[in-house]
């Protein structure tokens, strides 16, 4: 008599689930107030098979939360209107609780001296250098490095502080103003002899 087959786990599958439960831990509390066994509960599997499918809880951050964060999308659109693209959007409602956002995991995680390195290394040596190439330019790793922290200051302050003046009631006016500072480090300094750089004024003959 044949007996029948056990069900097989999709690895795939699982490992990708448990990636999922974890960035929503990871984004709610931060790095240290995580623990793999409630991602392993939360996930429905053994903790022995987080370990086995990333070693370990910092390997696990660094799939489920340093290699999501990236630039690309910032870079899709035209360099002429980046500051008005992105000023726009980043002034629109918060993101739904069910949606992963690293921003808010790398800010919560970023001061964790088991993952603070790893997050300060994406940024120097993956997220300003790719913005800093899109740029172009003099100084533009410079440049890149003021939009990136414009950006998570922004977000910082609006979506974790809650700070007032930083709601959409005032958006028109957040809106024209991140624009015209985000445009000035995509397009530079003028260079000199530049004719729409406006000349200083000479004081008068007497």
């Amino acid at each position: 008599m044949t007996q029948p087959s056990k069900p097989t786990r999709n690895a795939a599958s699982t490992r990708e689930r448990i990636l999922s439960v974890a960035q929503h831990h990871f984004k709610v509390n931060g790095y240290d107030a995580c623990g793999l066994r409630d991602i392993a509960a939360d996930a429905g599997v053994n903790v022995a098979l987080i370990n086995r499918y990333f070693g370990s809880k910092v390997e696990l951050f660094q799939k489920a939360v340093v290699d999501a964060l990236q630039v690309d999308d910032l870079l899709s659109g035209n360099k002429d209107t980046f500051g008005q693209d992105i000023a726009s959007r980043m002034t629109w409602n918060d993101f739904d609780d069910d949606d992963f956002d690293p921003l808010l995991a790398f800010v919560k995680s970023l001061g964790s001296p088991a993952v603070g390195p790893l997050l300060s290394a994406r940024l120097t040596d993956h997220l300003v250098p790719a913005m800093a190439r899109w740029i172009g330019g003099k100084a533009a790793k410079e440049r890149a490095a003021l939009i990136l922290s414009t950006l998570l200051g922004f977000d910082m302050l609006r979506r974790m502080a809650k700070l007032d003046s930083l709601q959409n009631g005032n958006r028109k006016a957040i809106v024209a103003l991140a624009a015209r500072t985000l445009q000035g480090y995509v397009d530079g300094m003028p260079e000199q002899g530049d004719r729409s750089r406006p000349a200083k004024s000479r004081p008068a003959k007497r």
